[in-house]
């Protein structure tokens, strides 16, 4: 199955996006997914594993290595999620739903906790 993310009208697959980030050097995998935003729809939110060893890189210095790959600005993934390992189906899939629902909890989480203090 093919998961598109909509930012703001501009459609694009995650597939593409995962390869650009498999070849940065402290990436040893990564999977994009759509994560909600009140403004845009949906914004670009990377699940990545660092390789042994590495640090994983922000938000801006992954932004650098995309565009200077060639990857259009408007596909930058705009969060960084580090995990260990990806969530899986019973039969051994990749389990998008499962990360697109993670990030939305948090996402929403943090909207709560950020209205609370505010």
């Amino acid at each position: 199955m093919r998961d598109n993310i909509n930012r703001g009208g501009e459609k694009f697959g995650t597939e593409d996006l995962e390869h650009f980030i498999a070849r940065h050097p402290a990436v040893a995998d990564g999977k994009v997914v759509a994560m909600p935003d009140e403004i845009y729809g949906e914004k670009a939110c990377a699940f990545l594993v660092a390789r042994e060893g590495c640090t994983l890189p922000t938000v801006a210095e992954l932004g650098e290595f995309l565009l200077a790959k060639g990857l259009a600005k408007y596909k930058l993934p705009e969060r960084i999620e580090a995990c260990e390992s990806f969530p899986v189906t019973r039969v051994g899939k990749l389990d998008r739903a499962a990360l697109r629902t993670m990030i939305a909890n948090k996402v929403a989480e943090e909207a709560k906790h950020k209205k609370s203090v505010g």
